[in-house]
């Protein structure tokens, strides 16, 4: 399991060549997802994206969210590439086109909230940029945002691993047992036990939960190696890892909620 805290991106110039203005690159840090980067069309369709540290920075990952590109790779100034699973990204469909009052369509993107990640093959130090290139089967390209940094490396998980859904879908029932409903797609929920764990883990944790606090973003991997089994996610903490001791080693959990 892998937890991005602290997104070095929020810390750079993003940009693209081929940008819309209503879309531009810095909304890839933004805390809203469908407040997307999105690219003008082009053949073919393939964007890229530099991301220029203020600083030099240490990184060993990429996370990414709400995209139709159906692959994803990212190269730090050094020639060091990220390489990882992108099977859970997908291209998506439109939907209906809005007639405006100037006889012009826009296209609703359907957009697929899926969320992928992909790794360095260790810590890349002092890097001062990053481009990242979107390869998609169709246009325009967009992306909702991404996390670049040093994911800590979480102790496994224990015991029994809760997986649900927050369903915030509205609805009112009838006595015959119909319902009135308007569709909120369901977020993720997950929590996870910790146990077993050391006096200077649980304090390295602290630290970074302290750094977002509760209800601040994260991004979630928790099968790194496995996005078949379950995709990574951009979501809040949801509750404070209060720790128990027992015996010289501590407990506690920490809860997350997808976030959009």
């Amino acid at each position: 399991m892998k937890i991005l805290f602290d997104n070095a991106a929020k810390r750079a110039t993003i940009s693209s060549d081929n940008e819309l203005t209503n879309y531009p690159a810095s909304n890839l840090v933004s805390q809203f997802l469908e407040e997307r980067w999105q690219e003008n069309f082009s053949d073919p369709p393939v964007a890229v994206i530099t991301v220029a540290f203020d600083d030099p920075e240490d990184i060993d990952s990429l996370f990414f969210s709400y995209t139709n590109a159906t692959s994803i790779t990212a190269v730090t100034n050094t020639g060091a590439v990220a390489t990882g699973s992108t099977d859970t990204i997908e291209a998506t469909t439109s939907g209906a086109a809005i007639d405006t009052n100037d006889d012009a369509f826009i296209s609703v993107l359907k957009a697929k909230k899926i969320t992928g990640a992909i790794y360095w093959d260790g810590i890349q130090e002092g890097v001062t940029d990053v481009t990242i290139t979107l390869y998609a089967d169709a246009n325009p390209i967009y992306l909702g945002g991404i996390g670049l940094g040093l994911s800590y490396k979480m102790p496994d998980p224990a015991g029994a691993i809760p997986e649900s859904f927050e369903d915030n879908s509205p609805s009112s029932g009838s006595v015959y047992g119909q319902s009135l409903q308007t569709l909120i797609a369901p977020m993720r929920t997950e929590s996870y036990n910790f146990s077993g764990i050391k006096r200077d883990v649980v304090k390295e944790i602290w630290a970074r939960y302290l750094s977002v606090g509760l209800g601040g973003k994260v991004w979630l991997d928790v099968t790194e190696k496995n996005h078949y089994f379950k995709s990574p996610m951009y979501c809040k903490i949801e509750a404070v890892p209060a720790t128990t001791k027992d015996g010289k080693y501590y407990n506690f959990t920490m809860s997350f909620t997808e976030a959009r």
